[in-house]
């Protein structure tokens, strides 16, 4: 009967540390899924009937621009007073087509999720009015210099949005040292803290403003400068070196200009 007593004991406690190794192998899995959860939730992401996806920017501070003169970017303090929802992806060929009812791209056979190039900015700016008129209202824009460089830099202080290490540029964008000399599908690459893909490379990017010199004092809500007929256009491309696909690099580009490097993407205003 005493041989029994203890056999059953020694199952019971068996048993007991079993169950509490379990519980310990476990809990951290469930933090972990929680953490993922949260993140989220946090995430405001709209996606339009063209397929555009569009995620949450919120206003803040930062400091754009560099300092380099080799791209006119002198670091000054800048406000972005109101939140936007940046397009995570340039606008593709297909959805241009599905607006413009044709497609100018010089790599079609890239395929429709590759993005449109040899747009010119009026071009651009004819896309976006359309696809506001189907909407019934002012939704879409072009983003400003501003918008444009703080959603790149998604919080980042550092020559890339990823950091200062170009060697690890390949990982998030197509450039002269990765591309072929040609366009690939949008969001294939890594994107920044926010979600956004191909803010380096791939095709350079349209802006509203026209070119100008910035100055040291901080600003809100920038738009540039009028005396400047060309325009800004931002994040290097496939044929661009590494130094050329820096967040903080500008070109210039005549309105009119319609080039295999040029494309587009747009904000959401809500």
């Amino acid at each position: 009967m005493q041989k029994a007593v203890i056999f059953v004991s020694v199952i019971l406690i068996g048993v007991f540390f079993s169950t509490l190794s379990i519980s310990q192998t476990t809990a951290p899995k469930k933090t972990v899924k929680t953490k993922k959860t949260s993140f989220k939730k946090k995430q405001k992401v709209i996606k339009n009937n063209l397929g555009m996806r569009f995620v949450y920017v919120p206003p803040g501070i930062f400091y754009m621009g560099t300092g380099d003169r080799a791209c006119n970017a002198r670091k000054h303090k800048v406000t972005i007073t109101k939140g936007f929802y940046m397009q995570t992806t340039e606008v593709t060929q297909g959805q241009f087509k599905k607006i413009m009812g044709y497609n100018p791209s010089v790599f079609k056979k890239c395929g429709a999720n590759c993005p449109v190039e040899k747009v010119s900015y009026y071009d651009a700016v004819e896309f976006v009015q359309k696809l506001n008129e189907l909407t019934g209202a002012v939704r879409y824009q072009l983003p400003t210099e501003a918008q444009w460089e703080y959603a790149c830099r998604a919080g980042s202080k550092a020559l890339y949005n990823f950091g200062n290490d170009f060697n690890k540029l390949g990982d998030y964008a197509w450039f002269i040292g990765n591309s072929n000399k040609r366009t690939h599908p949008v969001g294939k690459k890594k994107p920044n803290a926010w979600g956004i893909h191909d803010m380096h490379g791939n095709v350079r990017e349209w802006c509203r403003d026209n070119y100008g010199t910035f100055l040291p004092n901080p600003v809100a809500d920038p738009l540039g400068t009028s005396s400047d007929p060309n325009r800004v256009t931002r994040g290097g491309n496939f044929i661009d070196n590494a130094s050329e696909n820096r967040t903080a690099y500008r070109f210039k580009d005549g309105p009119s200009n319609k080039s295999i490097g040029l494309g587009f993407r747009l904000i959401r205003l809500k």
